[in-house]
């Protein structure tokens, strides 16, 4: 549990998250956004994916490398 605050910053799920909750705050607080809602859905959608497949990819590989979460 050493530099967790360093290792969320190095995620890649982490910063599309960010980048999908700016880019959804930036759509509710200012509506008029010269951005159609249906772009937003897709962006949001596709980062949404994107965490998800990461997030897969993350935990097969650590399946497969006998990586059991426990720290020695």
């Amino acid at each position: 549990m050493k530099n967790i605050g360093h290792n969320v910053l190095k995620s890649r799920k982490f910063w599309a998250a960010v980048v999908g909750i700016v880019y959804s705050i930036i759509f509710v607080v200012w509506p008029d956004f010269p951005i159609p809602e249906e772009s937003v859905v897709g962006v949001v959608g596709t980062v949404v994916s994107y965490i998800l497949g990461v997030a897969l990819e993350d935990g097969l590989s650590r399946r497969n490398s006998g990586f059991d979460g426990k720290e020695n």
